[in-house]
């Protein structure tokens, strides 16, 4: 049984706008691509730019590499080996001044970073603002590497103990804090409204 005319005439408008829409989807998927594929080319050309600047401005070559091969020897050879085992007893003490500093700063880092990082969680914090506040602070320590820190505070306080335990708690602060907002961040509150509806408020 052959279709009514209508409906062979219905069919074909639908397959032809079909075909229309195909297409815009292709072109739109070809513009897309290009300006992907010019993202790209404008990124590279950038950060080959930056290595050719840095390149020129430290007078970096590849021959260095090679002419410094005979001090390399040297060092190894003539410093390094054999060993001076006389000279342990000279870096016992700022071996043991190290392992200190690491423990302290420790204990600053986590101290702090738990205080930082309760008030940034935006569960737990008490206003968005300081939620925000506590937030930067600790992105601001943790982009700071503690090299950087051990400087400042060296060129501030003066070369010793204090000033490598403050850089290692400020370096710390940054990444315990970030780990402690984000794991506050994801408890269960149906056991945090459980706790509330007992009448528990905030720290209580």
């Amino acid at each position: 049984m052959s279709m009514p005319a209508e409906k062979v005439v219905k069919q074909r408008e639908k397959l032809s706008s079909s075909s229309v829409d195909l297409e815009g989807i292709y072109q739109d998927y070809v513009r897309r691509k290009k300006m992907i594929a010019k993202n790209r080319a404008l990124t590279l050309s950038i950060i080959l730019a930056a290595i050719i600047w840095a390149w020129i401005e430290t007078n970096f070559s590849i021959l260095y590499l090679f002419s410094g091969a005979s001090n390399i020897f040297t060092f190894l050879f003539t410093d390094l080996l054999p060993p001076d085992f006389s000279a342990i007893s000279m870096f016992i003490m700022p071996a043991l001044d190290t392992i200190y500093m690491s423990y302290v700063g420790m204990i600053v880092s986590v101290v702090f970073s738990l205080f930082f990082g309760v008030l940034a969680a935006k569960n737990t914090t008490f206003h968005p603002l300081l939620g925000f506040t506590s937030r930067s602070v600790i992105s601001f320590l943790r982009a700071v590497p503690a090299i950087v820190w051990g400087i400042i505070l060296v060129s501030a306080i003066g070369l010793g103990p204090f000033a490598g335990t403050i850089a290692i708690g400020l370096s710390g602060i940054g990444i315990l804090g970030k780990a402690y907002a984000d794991l506050i961040e994801e408890i269960d509150m149906g056991q945090v409204e459980a706790v509330r509806s007992t009448g528990a408020a905030g720290f209580k």
